[in-house]
């Protein structure tokens, strides 16, 4: 791909009708090779609070200097401005219609949504994919004639409720979708619908059926519409997307987990379909921390400390350089962990690679909830096995030692963590388990009262606490080596990416007395687990 030219198209001050045409041909014409990129902003319709616009700039200077790509922003052109004067049409949709006017060929027509019943967004999306087709609303019908494009499909009037919609597509769309891939994507929130469109390239690209339905049991006819849909999906399908306003992230997850499904949380994951493109160009990912060697490891009676940065098991945390927290001036001068979603491998190899390319010895890289994120509590218990053996593939792959994982019931329990649960899996299972992890650090923060959990030999630490500010996390650190006077003491700290990064908890570890505690990353932390455990039993049994 050296020396290839590839379109940018600002889609920030355009109309969200707009944005949707573009980002479906986006998906279209990248399906056999990366030609046209899209820049967001951060308060677009599809844009999240994690939303960094000036990540996709960074990535094409990466993509520049890695693979020798060239990029062209778009001008509006001089066939554009014969069409439509400037005085109709601002200088940023000039732009997109020129992009739409120059691939118009390669697309076999349009289909139009209804405006005023947005659920057909998105059982559009599934038929461009198939059909081959752009998204419009039908303020444009008469543009894309004018560029020579027929009407396909019109949705408009076709149906009273979002049920009755999704019937129709699953009835009548599903078999030609992708079986492997699903995604949820909220269009008729009464927010801001945050997620409606980032990916709605990588959707028209693959075929996935797309759809908007809650997990919450009390909304019952699209409970039972989604057991329909995932159940006819192949077993660890990924769920694409991210879940409803209408319901929750741990009614959604364990819905998706309960049929044997992957979560893959893409709030605002832009441009998939031209990242996805890119092969990572080394065939062995190695972290560039020495992974410590037990028989180095003195268990010191100290308070044992590593940090992990939250929500790495998102995409957008991978395109966003984890929330910015990545390019932190501070980063590799403090045992720092980062969750990482080692889906990515799939989704955006070069992404991927520049983590691992920049890593320093300080920097650890964990498997962020496993692949995708996942109770497997709740799977059915014939996949947990084949769930478990795809993970060893990747963490193999990527060199990854440590699982961060969280099990709920959200039936019974919808704010707690349920790392008993998680415990019984594993320890059916702790045979294989033990060939690929050193250990797991368990939910975010947890009763600190609950102690070190086993599955057979693998230590299960839960989270003690969340960081959130610099003397907040001391405070509290320092009131549970207070209350917890046993020593060792192991304290598995969650740094909200959103509140703290590497510059906060450099100055906590400068307030900690070396003498009392023992920043470690998560490596020396497990090894030291399990070494005071296995002296705890030799002198219980002397």
């Amino acid at each position: 791909m050296s020396n290839q030219t590839v379109q940018v198209l600002d889609v920030r001050n355009i109309p969200e009708s707009m944005q949707i045409m573009c980002v479906t041909l986006q998906g279209l014409i990248n399906r056999k090779k990366p030609r046209l990129y899209l820049l967001w902003s951060r308060w677009s319709p599809g844009a999240h609070a994690n939303y960094r616009p000036e990540s996709e700039l960074r990535w094409l200077q990466i993509y520049k200097r890695e693979y020798g790509l060239n990029f062209k922003l778009i001008s509006p052109s001089d066939s554009i401005s014969s069409v439509h004067t400037f005085s109709e049409f601002d200088r940023a949709q000039a732009c997109a219609l020129d992009v739409i006017s120059e691939f118009a060929s390669e697309v076999d027509g349009y289909i139009i949504y209804d405006p005023q019943f947005r659920d057909t967004i998105n059982v559009a999306t599934t038929m461009a994919g198939i059909k081959n087709a752009i998204v419009t609303s039908p303020a444009y019908i008469e543009t894309l004639n004018d560029f020579g494009l027929r009407e396909i499909e019109d949705l408009r009037g076709r149906w009273e409720n979002k049920i009755d919609a999704y019937r129709w597509a699953f009835n009548n769309l599903w078999q030609e979708c992708n079986h492997k891939l699903l995604a949820c994507m909220e269009v008729a929130s009464p927010h801001l619908p945050f997620n409606c469109h980032h990916i709605r390239d990588y959707l028209v690209a693959h075929k996935v059926f797309t759809y908007d339905l809650s997990n919450n049991p009390r909304d019952k006819e699209e409970v039972a519409l989604i057991d329909e849909i995932q159940s006819a999906a192949e077993p660890l399908s990924i769920v694409l997307g991210w879940r409803t306003s209408r319901d929750s992230p741990t009614y959604y997850v364990a819905r998706n987990s309960m049929h044997g499904h992957l979560t893959l949380c893409c709030l605002a994951s832009p441009n998939l379909s031209f990242h996805s493109h890119f092969k990572a160009k080394t065939e062995v990912f190695k972290q560039k921390h020495k992974h410590v060697d037990p028989s180095q490891v003195t268990v010191e009676p100290k308070v044992y400390i590593t940090f992990l940065l939250s929500d790495g098991d998102a995409m957008h945390m991978m395109l966003n350089f984890q929330n910015d927290r990545w390019n932190d001036p501070n980063r590799g001068k403090v045992p720092f962990a980062w969750g990482i979603e080692p889906l990515t491998l799939d989704f955006a190899p070069a992404v991927l690679e520049h983590y691992y390319k920049t890593l320093t010895e300080n920097d650890y890289l964990v498997a962020a909830l496993g692949l995708g994120y996942v109770y497997v509590g709740k799977m059915p218990k014939e996949i947990v096995g084949k769930y478990y053996e795809l993970l060893k593939s990747y963490m193999d792959k990527l060199d990854l030692k440590v699982l961060w994982a969280i099990d709920r019931d959200p039936f019974h329990s919808p704010f707690l963590n349920t790392p008993g649960h998680l415990k019984e899996v594993m320890t059916e299972h702790e045979s294989k388990l033990r060939e690929f992890i050193l250990g797991v650090l368990a939910g975010f923060a947890q009763p600190p009262e609950i102690p070190i959990l086993w599955a057979g030999d693998i230590p299960i630490v839960t989270c003690k606490l969340s960081s959130r500010s610099i003397y907040q996390t001391y405070r509290d650190i320092q009131k549970l080596a207070e209350t917890f006077k046993e020593r060792p003491l192991f304290l598995f700290v969650i740094v909200s990416n959103n509140d703290s990064g590497v510059s906060e908890i450099k100055a906590v570890t400068e307030l900690l007395d070396p003498a009392e505690y023992k920043v470690v990353l998560p490596d020396e932390f497990l090894i030291a687990v399990a070494l005071w455990r296995k002296a705890s039993k030799n002198l219980n049994s002397a």
